[in-house]
């Protein structure tokens, strides 16, 4: 066979099992251009899945402070910092801001 089968291309043990067989038949040179293709794919999924993290990271810290803005002239900082997550010191710059 030279490609999956359709009705076989969700599993994925058989794509990985036809990956083996297609990359036992790449030349020394071939191999090594496979594998540095499959460590820059890696690498750019795992820098995507960085950024994303960090941007969640950011929208929260964002939420967290207009939260906390919109907090202030009602409860206490020390309320607001528990409801948030932020720190004392952090409500006190925004009282002070």
């Amino acid at each position: 066979l030279q490609a999956v089968p359709s009705s076989l291309e969700e599993i994925s043990e058989i794509q990985e099992a036809f990956e083996v067989a297609r990359q036992s038949k790449l030349t020394p040179e071939e191999m090594e251009v496979f594998e540095k293709r499959q460590m820059a794919l890696h690498d750019y999924h795992n820098a995507v899945l960085l950024g994303k993290m960090q941007g969640e990271r950011e929208g929260e810290r964002k939420a967290q402070v207009q939260i906390a803005r919109s907090l202030l002239e009602i409860l206490p900082a020390e309320v607001i910092s528990q409801k948030t997550g932020l720190s004392l010191k952090e409500i006190e710059a925004l009282q002070q801001a």
